[in-house]
């Protein structure tokens, strides 16, 4: 990863993100040939980034969305499969979001398959559902919900549930999250597990603020349905402003805090992590926090990072 530059390698194929995108694309065939050069790997998929970002890069005019590779004619519709910690997913960079999968999220889904053996699971933000496969496949867990606002996001999630031959376990549905756990509250449900991986909320400092209310209603709503018995919340922030945020560098930390107060409960921060290894260097925007969920009744137990 170079600055405004992401590059993920699925199989045979290359994905590109430019997010600073004007220089990016003068670039474009350099930096592809320099990439083909370096891999061996001809496909390469070039994807323009977020509008908001290229604005202020050189990128007037452009719109996100992938590069046809007029030399090599490669057609954005092709689908293969690829694997990642033994589960298996459809990927067609033509039909997802930045270069098509979040590999930078393979470690904290690996550390939550470790937690849900036997439990349920919510997995809030699912987007193509790795974590709630991973929670299934490689965790043992009993089931899964996955909740995302894009149909093409719970279509592709599905389809890799059946990939993978757990869709008698795994359940994807479009809805708001906001909406979706007002309503469950309603309706008294609640899971052992639930993992909050929202998009990015504060794309930069100026947004900040508002950033945090948003983070700290989900989180608070989130932690309202965990299991009265106690449970596990893994949630994210992908927002660098939040990650280094605060005098410390722990906004995300406290905000996660203040969510769980808000919402009637104690716990305990058991884990704090960042990016795959794979992201050395520039894994400083990502955070996720695995936080020890107490029962109703209990206290705050011993140890971690008290809540």
């Amino acid at each position: 990863m170079a600055s405004g530059i992401s590059v993920d390698i699925f199989g045979p194929s290359l994905a590109v993100v430019m997010v600073q995108a004007g220089w990016g694309i003068e670039h474009k065939d350099t930096i592809v040939n320099a990439l083909k050069e370096t891999t061996g790997i001809n496909d390469v998929r070039v994807r323009v980034g977020w509008d908001r970002v290229n604005k202020d890069h050189g990128g007037e005019g452009l719109k996100e969305g992938w590069i046809e590779d007029e030399d090599e004619g490669e057609e954005d519709g092709t689908s293969f499969t690829i694997m990642e910690n033994g589960v298996k997913y459809l990927y067609n960079p033509g039909e997802t979001q930045k270069t098509g999968f979040y590999t930078d999220q393979r470690d904290n889904r690996s550390l939550l398959s470790s937690l849900c053996s036997g439990k349920s699971v919510l997995d809030l933000c699912c987007y193509v559902g790795s974590f709630s496969l991973n929670a299934v496949v490689n965790g043992g867990a009993r089931s899964t919900t996955g909740v995302d606002s894009s149909a093409k996001a719970v279509g592709l999630a599905a389809d890799n549930a059946r990939v993978n031959g757990v869709e008698g376990k795994c359940s994807f549905l479009k809805d708001n999250v906001g909406k979706f756990m007002k309503r469950m509250r309603e309706e008294g449900e609640s899971w052992d597990v639930i993992v909050l991986d929202p998009p990015k909320l504060a794309p930069t400092v100026k947004g900040l603020s508002r950033a945090v209310t948003k983070y700290t209603t989900l989180n608070r709503d989130a932690v309202k349905l965990i299991s009265p018995s106690g449970g596990i919340l893994l949630t994210c922030t992908c927002s660098s402003a939040m990650t280094n945020g605060g005098s410390d560098g722990n906004l995300f930390t406290e905000t996660v805090i203040k969510a769980v107060r808000n919402a009637g409960r104690t716990g305990r921060v058991l884990k704090k992590t960042h990016t795959a290894g794979c992201h050395a260097g520039g894994g400083e925007y990502l955070t996720a926090l695995t936080v020890a969920i107490d029962p109703i009744e209990g206290d705050g137990g011993e140890g971690e990072e008290e809540v």
